[in-house]
């Protein structure tokens, strides 16, 4: 489990700052997102995220991500990240199969969230693959750039990172056993809708090895489209 450690001094308490104190400080960290705490459970009011929060004095804990000072006897730590990290695997899964694609393999990683990335996708266009299955793969693409979109979204203006994914494309006949590589898609937030128009993604190699018998790990997702 990935944990992240907030650190301070509650106005100079003693005491364990109590549920409403420990929500304005993970609203202060996570600027974008708002959260109410229960106990030992933190909930996102914003999207469907709960995760543990809890204090201690020592300052210990396994494999700290983030430790931000505010000051203090207190330290909050908390799972946010491992949580977070599921959650947009599971975003990034209901992108895909929302579009009914006939063929999804995640790879023998699949079931293990924590050591899944998710952050590619392989696309396989069949030759002959009709319009509407075009249509799909178009469609699944400015679906994981509306998903960066939305996790922007939970950071503050402040915010450097970019949440991204990248689409490798390649169009397959299978019958003449040629296989054509694209130059694939990396996809932002900003990413244009034309740049996800398969019709705009160009042509980088022709060979005969098959990339569909490349075994896949960490839970990104093979797509078969024919």
């Amino acid at each position: 489990m990935c944990l992240i450690m907030v650190t301070g001094i509650f106005a100079g308490c003693s005491r364990e700052p109590g549920d409403e104190e420990t929500a304005k400080r993970l609203e202060e960290r996570f600027g974008g997102e708002r959260f109410e705490v229960s106990g030992r459970t933190a909930h996102s009011l914003d999207r469907e995220l709960d995760f543990e929060v809890w204090y201690d004095k020592d300052g210990t804990a396994i494999w700290p991500d983030i430790k931000i000072t505010l000051g203090g006897d207190y330290i909050l730590y908390s799972s946010y990240d491992s949580a977070v990290h599921g959650y947009w695997i599971d975003e990034y899964r209901k992108c895909i199969d929302g579009q009914n694609f006939k063929q999804v393999d995640y790879g023998k990683d699949g079931e293990d969230k924590a050591n899944c990335t998710s952050n590619l996708v392989y696309v396989f266009v069949e030759e002959g693959a009709s319009e509407e299955d075009i249509k799909k793969v178009e469609s699944l693409l400015t679906g994981l750039r509306d998903i960066c979109r939305k996790e922007a979204g939970y950071h503050d203006p402040d915010y450097k990172g970019s949440y991204s994914y990248l689409a490798y494309i390649w169009y397959i006949d299978s019958a003449a056993g040629i296989f054509r590589k694209t130059d694939g898609v990396k996809i932002y937030a900003d990413t244009k809708d034309s740049d996800l128009q398969l019709g705009n993604v160009k042509i980088k190699s022709e060979n005969s090895t098959d990339p569909r018998k490349t075994p896949l790990s960490n839970g990104n997702a093979m797509i078969f489209v024919n």
